[in-house]
């Protein structure tokens, strides 16, 4: 094996792949959450719907961009599944009894459900998918074009409470994972120094509640009928 094959195997080199992967879905999911927001123009759809048809117009492009999120979502899933396999491995060989490290303990709910979150996340992503890039092709016409009523779909599914429902509840889930990937990605790449520590902490947890609010209050607002 190569000395990088080695590093990226250890678990500090594990953790810096997670980080980076982590960050590019965080990237993403801010552009799109701003995107969705377009469902909330009292326009009937068309700037969202003219949005999403601009996006499949890009034809190859998307697809090297979608593959590019995939295999970013695999890579990270695979070693976040070999650090935690690693981590049970350690603590079922450890001492009976062990010192006190000191220090405060940086353990939070967020940080020891960070696989059941992960998880969660993983299959709502499926589904999500599945629901809107494969589901029902309605059609409409934006300033002449013809073109997929992507809002329509999107209404419809969000008009059902209980669809709404789970998603609100995902959404909640997602930033309990955000609340402690976004500040330990920062740490895993050796970018935050003790000094700068809090204000990362600060940052990443602004970040985790405003992607989360703003996919939670997505379906809630359609589900009230704004901008309907």
């Amino acid at each position: 094996m190569s000395s990088l094959g080695q590093a990226l195997g250890s678990t500090v080199g594990r953790k810096y792949v997670m980080a980076v992967t982590g960050l590019i879905w965080a990237g993403f999911l801010a552009t799109h959450l701003i995107a969705n927001f377009l469902l909330l123009a009292p326009d009937g759809g068309a700037a969202f719907n003219l949005y999403a048809h601009k996006l499949a117009e890009l034809g190859p492009l998307l697809w090297v961009a979608e593959g590019f999120l995939l295999v970013a979502m695999v890579v990270h899933i695979y070693n976040a599944a070999m650090v935690t396999l690693a981590k049970r491995a350690a603590r079922s060989h450890r001492y009976a009894v062990s010192a006190n490290a000191g220090g405060k303990s940086r353990k939070t709910l967020a940080s020891i459900s960070m696989v059941y979150t992960g998880a969660v996340i993983g299959i709502f992503l499926v589904v999500h998918i599945w629901m809107f890039k494969f589901g029902a092709d309605y059609q409409t016409v934006v300033d002449g074009v013809a073109m997929r009523d992507l809002k329509k779909l999107v209404v419809e599914t969000y008009e059902n409470p209980a669809k709404a429902g789970a998603y609100m509840v995902v959404m909640a889930v997602l930033g309990l994972h955000l609340r402690h990937a976004i500040w330990s990605a920062f740490q895993s790449m050796g970018l935050s120094s003790p000094k700068w520590m809090g204000v990362v902490e600060k940052a990443g947890l602004a970040f985790a509640i405003a992607v989360s609010a703003g996919f939670f209050i997505l379906p809630l607002a359609i589900f009230l009928g704004v901008g309907q």
